[in-house]
């Protein structure tokens, strides 16, 4: 037997079927988000809105399996840069060598600086 698995769904989308989870069944939802039933509920809008885009099949797929098996919170790609960039300071003195670690992050920090980008836990506090 095949072992559900949960499905990666953006954060908006994900908060927003924790928040309709308090007011609806998982069964009312599914309904919402195909367009069978026109709740008013912000959080139901913002799951059909994203489900009735490209490709829809996939995402009435998507969010069936994730109310029933679960779901992870896709990282932004702010999350996604300040991991790189901690892995990178954590093991400067181990895989990639100190000098090329040091690179890598001086060219993180200027390219944010460039673009006036801030990120917790890289250039900011």
């Amino acid at each position: 037997m095949n072992e559900a698995k949960k499905v990666t769904l953006p954060r908006d989308v994900a908060e927003a079927i924790e928040e309709s989870r308090e007011s609806f069944t998982g069964g009312e939802i599914v309904s919402a988000a195909v367009g069978w039933n026109d709740y008013d509920e912000r959080s139901l809008k913002l799951i059909r809105k994203w489900v009735q885009e490209d490709p829809y099949d996939a995402r009435q797929e998507l969010i069936m399996s994730a109310l029933v098996n679960g779901f992870t919170i896709e990282q932004s790609p702010e999350e996604k840069l300040r991991e790189y960039y901690e892995k990178i300071n954590r093991t400067k003195y181990g895989t990639y060598g100190t000098a090329r670690a040091e690179c890598v992050i001086e060219g993180i920090e200027k390219t944010l600086s460039i673009l006036g980008i801030q990120i917790e836990g890289i250039n900011t506090k």
